[in-house]
Formats: structure tokens, C-alpha cells, sequence
């Protein structure tokens, strides 16, 4: 089962964006086509969408409808359908559309999707957000290639929720850290399901340039774990917090305790006047550890 998206640039009426997928992720078997046209909204897309929950050989439950809203930006993919059909019928009194977003590697396998069901038939925008559940088959490529872009790893910013200047990621997400947790003593790991609520903060590869910005205290570093790479700073790795919904600025996450520690904001070198944990730079870069 192989996920093909490609991002094609617009000529006369052809699609401005284009998207094709067919892939695996844990019960579910997704299947979509959707285009949107040259200088056109987001949400003047048009295509199909079918996603069935299988149980081996048996169909437990199915989801289809019409792509109104479709927005590549990189090689992630967010997208909008209404549903149209439902098995059972049942799932349409709560459901009525479906956001999906997917990323996918530059390598050309699709990485993790997100689904969140919407009560609305109708979307204002469907931008790509953290995708989080894994795909277990399937493969990705973009057509063209998206373009590479130089971006700053983790850069600096002013948090009027917290009054004080933060680390965030080239997107503006809120970064974390979880104390006393560093690379060689992992507390959040995706066996306790702890993933799911902390996103690592990831590159595609253990060769991915990582840079800060000025005030940014500690050494960058990567480590691989569970196929993925994970942005460490100082020894200890880094996180989103799946309640901040991947809006910059958001914050919900500080101070909350979970999986052993207690989560942080990560500040910069002015902000942390006391460093919440230790910030001993790594031996090696990037870290692989023994298990």
C-alpha cells in the first residue's frame, strides 16, 4: 500500500497543488485524491477521501466524503473532507468532517498522520499541523521536490503567556523539556505512550544541520530512538506539547507533571536565571543509545 503526494506548480488551469495517497495506519487503510487550482484558496480543493477501520479481513467501520479544503506547505500535508458516508451510520451524528494531516520524509516514506473529527461539514483552512500517529506502510514522494529551506533549528522568542523569552522551533511551537530527564536516562518514551501527549521534537536524519539562535545555552545534538531523530539540547531531548495544538505562543504544558518529572518551557540564557536541569553538553553527536 503506497502514499504518492506531489506538489506541482500551475500552469493555465492545471492544479497549483495536487495529492494522492493510499497507506496503513494502525487499523485504519487511507485512500485520498484531491487538487486545488492555480491562486486558488485552500479551501476551493476538490477530491475524494475513504478511510475503513479493518480488523483483519473484517471492516469495522468506514468514513467517506468529498476534499474541500488542501494545503502543502514542505512535505506536510494538510487537508479537509466532509463526510458524506458513514458505516455505521451512527458515527455521522458526532462526525461531519475530518481534518487530516501527513507527513512525510524527504526520503519518500510517509511518517505520521493526524485525524481530527470536526462536528462542522465546512473548514476555513486545514494548514499542516503535528501529525503524530505513525504509518505503518506506504511510501511519499514529491513532485517537484520541495525546495530545501536554511531554517534555524531552535530560535528565540517573547512569551506574553509566561512574561519571557522562550525557545521555539523554525515554526514558532513552544519547545520542552522534561526534569530530570536527559539522553542517557529517558522518562518519556513511546512504550508508556508518553508520545502521544509530547511529540519529540524531530529531523529527518542523524546528518540534519542543527542550529540555534543567539541566547539559546547548551549544545545540539540528535538522538535515534524508536526510527525517529530527536533535537536534544544541553543532554536532554526536546518536546511539543500536544495541548498547545501547535500554535505558536502556547505554553500549556509548563509546569505539568508527568512520566516521572515535571515538564519545562525551555528558556533561553537571559530567561533561566535558575536552570531547572543540568545543562552538560553531550559527548556525541548524534546519540545512539544502547537499547
Amino acid at each position: 500500500m503506497a502514499a504518492v503526494y506531489a506538489a506541482t506548480s500551475a500552469i493555465g488551469g492545471t492544479p497549483a497543488e495536487s495529492v494522492a495517497a493510499n497507506f496503513v495506519s494502525g487499523p485504519f487503510h487511507i485512500t485520498f485524491t484531491a487538487d486545488r487550482a492555480e491562486n486558488a484558496a485552500a479551501t476551493a480543493a476538490s477530491g475524494t477521501f475513504h478511510a475503513v477501520a479493518e480488523a483483519g479481513s473484517t471492516s469495522l467501520a468506514t468514513l467517506a466524503g468529498p476534499v474541500t479544503c488542501l494545503d502543502i506547505v514542505g512535505h506536510d500535508i494538510g487537508l479537509f473532507y466532509a463526510v458524506g458516508a458513514a458505516t455505521p451510520a451512527s458515527l455521522y451524528d458526532a462526525i461531519h468532517g475530518v481534518y487530516i494531516y501527513v507527513s512525510d520524509s524527504s526520503a519518500g516514506k510517509p511518517l505520521d498522520v493526524s485525524f481530527v473529527p470536526s462536528p462542522d461539514a465546512t473548514a476555513t483552512s486545514c494548514a499542516p499541523t503535528l501529525a503524530v500517529f505513525p504509518i505503518t506502510s506506504g511510501t511519499a514522494t514529491i513532485d517537484p521536490p520541495a525546495p530545501a529551506v536554511a531554517r534555524t533549528t531552535l530560535e528565540v522568542s517573547d512569551n506574553s503567556m509566561l512574561g519571557e523569552t522562550i525557545v521555539v522551533d523554525s515554526g514558532g511551537r513552544t519547545v520542552y523539556e522534561l526534569s530530570p530527564e536527559t539522553t542517557r536516562h529517558l522518562m518519556c518514551t513511546k512504550a508508556k505512550r508518553c508520545f502521544s501527549a509530547w511529540p519529540p521534537l524531530e529531523v529527518s536524519s542523524a546528518k540534519a544541520k542543527l542550529t540555534a539562535a543567539a541566547g539559546i545555552k547548551g549544545k545540539l545534538g540528535i538522538l535515534h530512538r524508536n526510527g525517529i531523530f530527536q533535537v536534544t539540547l544541553g543532554g536532554h531531548p526536546l518536546y511539543h506539547f500536544a495541548g498547545d495544538r501547535s500554535k505558536p505562543g502556547a505554553a500549556a504544558g509548563q509546569g505539568l507533571h508527568s512520566f516521572g518529572g515535571r515538564w519545562h518551557v525551555v528558556m533561553t540564557e537571559s530567561a533561566a536565571t535558575t536552570p531547572s536541569t543540568p545543562t552538560t553538553p553531550t559527548t556525541t553527536t548524534p546519540v545512539y543509545p544502547g537499547y
